[in-house]
């Protein structure tokens, strides 16, 4: 069984059937694929009947509802998925966040809630080991940076020739991320492991501390990411609103990883003078780099990549099967043990793909 789920603003609008020209482009013709669907802005509340290998008693598992309805299956707010059978193998995309919120893990709550069921007779390290780029914005000014009014009329009310571009052959400024320019490099650090640096360049800029005047059509910003070798963990867990969220931020907690940033930082910085007209704005000249990093706020380091809460070979097996079961899979970024050098998302749908092949490779349902 495959649902997918799509992102979208609106139903029925042109930039939906565009997406959905998308996902019919890779997963194949609506025809060929009888146990493919499409959802808009679907979630999925709750799945029925995983099997355990442990228990010959089988009990529903319920993700994020209070009640049980009858069969087997992944039921949609929509409704039951109507592809999924007593012998269906079980797929569970959601992402590495919402894992913590759909699996219901006894260990994670102060007190059990009434009405629900939990997965009491599995015990795995759901929504430990979890990581995510820490990331720091340094802002710069430079007479040639177009900062496209920061991105602010991009959506309601976007530059014509640019609007007319895409409309006629999906291309353009407003085809692409805002991103120009992404850079590595590898630093060594005092435990003898390598960590990555990964710089994003992008006309803009989140957010501005400075009181010198500047001229807001020039701004761009350069983030400063921290990726593979990264020794910092956090934890994911669900609180008594059953929401899942981060129970230990998983930024900077490694001594070392900040101390690699805090040397990535420096190194950026250090070449600001050979680029005439090129100024730092955020930090400004008021604030040095150290303590800019020093009382930079850890959650504003959240880059959104996060991965882990579902490491293969401690919660899934090779095959992405949930350990303990024999019909549940997690096929997401949560099953990723370590964050890639680059961004996550290539990573994430070259994972997903041997995950399927491994999947239908076994026996049992569809």
């Amino acid at each position: 069984m495959m649902w997918l789920r799509g992102e979208a603003r609106t139903t029925n609008n042109p930039p939906n059937e565009r997406l959905r020209a998308q996902v019919q482009w890779y997963v194949g013709p609506r025809g060929s694929r009888r146990s493919v669907s499409w959802s808009v802005d679907s979630v999925a509340v709750k799945v029925l009947k995983v099997h355990f290998s442990r228990i010959s008693v089988f009990r529903p598992c319920l993700f994020n509802v209070n009640t049980v309805a009858n069969g087997d299956g992944v039921y949609f707010k929509s409704g039951l998925c109507p592809y999924t059978t007593a012998r269906s193998k079980i797929h569970a995309t959601i992402h590495a966040f919402r894992a913590m919120d759909a699996f219901h893990w006894r260990k994670n709550l102060d007190k059990p809630v009434p009405g629900r069921i939990y997965l009491v007779n599995v015990n795995l390290p759901v929504g430990e080991n979890v990581s995510d780029n820490p990331s720091v914005n340094l802002v710069f000014t430079h007479p040639s940076v177009d900062a496209y009014d920061n991105w602010a009329k991009v959506w309601s009310d976007p530059r014509k020739a640019d609007a007319d571009q895409y409309i006629a052959s999906q291309s353009g400024i407003l085809a692409q991320s805002s991103t120009r320019l992404n850079f590595w490099r590898a630093y060594p650090g005092s435990d003898g492991k390598t960590r990555y640096m990964q710089g994003t360049a992008r006309p803009g800029a989140a957010s501005i501390t400075t009181d010198y005047p500047y001229n807001a059509s020039q701004i761009m910003t350069i983030t400063v990411y921290l990726s593979t070798g990264i020794t910092s963990r956090g934890r994911i867990g669900i609180d008594a609103a059953m929401t899942a969220r981060a129970l230990k931020e998983p930024w900077l907690t490694d001594s070392v990883d900040k101390a690699v940033l805090r040397t990535a930082l420096h190194d950026l910085t250090s070449t600001i003078s050979s680029v005439q007209g090129l100024t730092m704005i955020t930090p400004d000249n008021t604030t040095t780099i150290d303590d800019y990093l020093d009382n930079y706020d850890l959650s504003s380091m959240n880059s959104n990549h996060w991965v882990g809460s579902c490491s293969i070979g401690s919660v899934v097996d090779a095959n992405t099967k949930v350990q303990n079961t024999n019909n549940l899979f997690v096929v997401d970024a949560s099953i990723v043990p370590s964050l890639p050098t680059g961004n996550p998302h290539g990573m994430i749908m070259s994972a997903a793909e041997q995950a399927v092949a491994k999947i239908l490779a076994l026996s049992g349902g569809p």
